[in-house]
């Protein structure tokens, strides 16, 4: 199979979709493009799961259209594998600055940073992007292919780490991250807090917090903000974000999750329903009618 981009698989690789079907929506859409596909001679479709189906599409992602979603299943596979989630929060698509976004954030004792570049991806942005992960991340990687390994190594600096992915699908070290916070900025870690959670950190620094609601309390804010040492706020931002993940469900899903859905269960959405979103997944597609049913009418009372 060749995927294209719009493919309609690669829909089914998302947690709107997948949690659309939870609720009884996008099955016709699923039911219709799998009985249509390569797939439909598949071990007696109808008695395969969800998953089942998902895990045959991956397969086929891995070996011809190795996309951004693959690059992070295999990064999670590899943290998971490496590091003691107890201790670290995994983030996906944060937003740092006014238009970047990391692919993959860890906080944990230090903050890290992932900018995924397949080979389906160009380098236009890339030096914009690292600019402003700088400045709110300790430590910064890319994660690429071993064909651009070369030409990214290049064009960054010895500051920015680079791991690559090689033809099994594992990942392999190119050039050690180096850490530090001498680039990190008040306003970079301003941009990755929420709301409440930079009044969280200002009440915890000064026991207080004016009055939010006027354009002089959030003036004052960021004022507040601001005159905390980089040091200190930068600490008091890695604690707090940490505590916005679930770690209990987070590990509970990927520990319950094949490969080919591992990047899914960093969905605030679906570890909020993790039991019920295991479930859906587990579903035989011949019962996928009654589960619209079921939705259905459950909504009528």
């Amino acid at each position: 199979m060749i995927f294209i981009k719009g493919d309609p698989v690669l829909k089914f690789f998302s947690a709107s979709f997948l949690m659309g079907m939870l609720e009884g929506k996008n099955i016709d859409t699923f039911k219709n493009t799998i009985y249509n596909s390569n797939l439909a001679s598949f071990n007696k479709l109808d008695n395969a799961t969800i998953m089942d189906v998902l895990n045959q599409y991956y397969i086929q992602l891995l070996t011809y259209y190795k996309n951004e979603y693959v690059y992070k299943n295999i990064l999670i596979n590899n943290i998971t594998n490496e590091m003691n989630l107890n201790r670290f929060s995994l983030i996906s698509e944060m937003d740092i600055g006014i238009d970047s976004r990391v692919d993959i954030a860890l906080f944990g004792d230090t903050s890290e940073a992932y900018e995924i570049k397949t080979d389906l991806d160009t380098l236009n942005r890339l030096d914009k992007q690292l600019h402003d992960y700088s400045k709110g991340f300790e430590k910064i990687w890319i994660l690429t292919s071993e064909k651009q390994v070369e030409n990214i190594s290049k064009r960054t600096g010895d500051k920015f780490g680079i791991k690559y992915i090689n033809q099994n699908n594992k990942i392999e070290l190119f050039r050690e991250a180096k850490g530090g916070i001498d680039s990190i900025t008040h306003a970079g870690l301003f941009s990755l807090l929420k709301q409440k959670e930079y009044m969280q950190l200002l009440k915890r620094h000064y026991g207080r917090i004016p009055n939010h609601n006027t354009n002089q309390g959030k003036e004052a804010m960021i004022n507040m903000f601001k005159n905390i040492d980089i040091k200190t706020v930068n600490q008091y931002t890695i604690e707090i974000i940490s505590h916005r993940v679930n770690l209990n469900k987070l590990l509970y899903l990927l520990s319950e999750l094949p490969n080919s859905l591992l990047s899914i269960c960093l969905s605030n959405q679906v570890q909020k329903e993790s039991t019920k979103f295991l479930n859906l997944i587990n579903l035989k597609i011949a019962d996928l009618d009654n589960h619209i049913t079921m939705m259905e009418h459950r909504k009528l009372f």
